[in-house]
């Protein structure tokens, strides 16, 4: 697989499951790659690793939900694990 294709691949599979809670592993699994080899790669064309993107989506999908909805912020917070 193509590292750019890969790179979308993964991103796809980690926006659909922000709820719930996946690694590095799960996600170097879903493009047939090894969890090491996949982050170093990630991490060169992206500029941040696995775990670092996952955090700040969940952070960010969380203030908006704060801002766009009535949810408690515990309820909030549980639906991202945060």
């Amino acid at each position: 697989m193509e590292w750019i294709t890969a790179i979308r691949t993964a991103i796809e599979f980690m926006e659909t499951h922000l709820g719930e809670n996946i690694s590095a592993q799960d996600v170097a699994e879903r493009v047939y790659l090894s969890p090491f080899f996949f982050q170093r790669g990630f991490s060169l064309m992206t500029g941040y690793g696995i775990g670092e993107y996952l955090r700040n989506r969940r952070l960010y999908q969380a203030a908006l939900d704060l801002r766009q909805t009535d949810d408690k912020v515990i309820d909030i917070a549980l639906r991202y694990g945060l």
